[in-house]
């Protein structure tokens, strides 16, 4: 929040809370579980927008290749190559 009582926050799920005592286990399950659902939070405090997201690093994910698809412009089709045609017949 900063002086004009504007927001920006992100918030993640986070499933397993501390039920799972294995450090690396709940490093995994903590990180697996940021990827199911992000929810934002912005504007005023008097009136917040919020949104959320599905699965945001793959939908992330998809909207990069797409934007890559979209800039790349038209697919070049490959030259195959023909025989060349010369004065004493078909020369391959």
């Amino acid at each position: 929040m900063n002086m004009d009582k504007e927001i920006n926050l992100r918030l993640y799920t986070v499933v397993g809370r501390d039920e799972v005592r294995i450090p690396l286990i709940k490093a995994v399950l903590t990180k697996a579980s940021r990827s199911l659902l992000e929810i934002n939070v912005k504007g005023s405090l008097e009136k917040p927008e919020i949104t959320s997201k599905a699965l945001p690093e793959l939908d992330d994910t998809l909207q990069r290749i797409l934007t890559n698809l979209e800039n790349r412009g038209p697919a070049r089709v490959p030259v195959i190559a023909r025989p060349v045609e010369k004065p004493g017949g078909v020369q391959r």
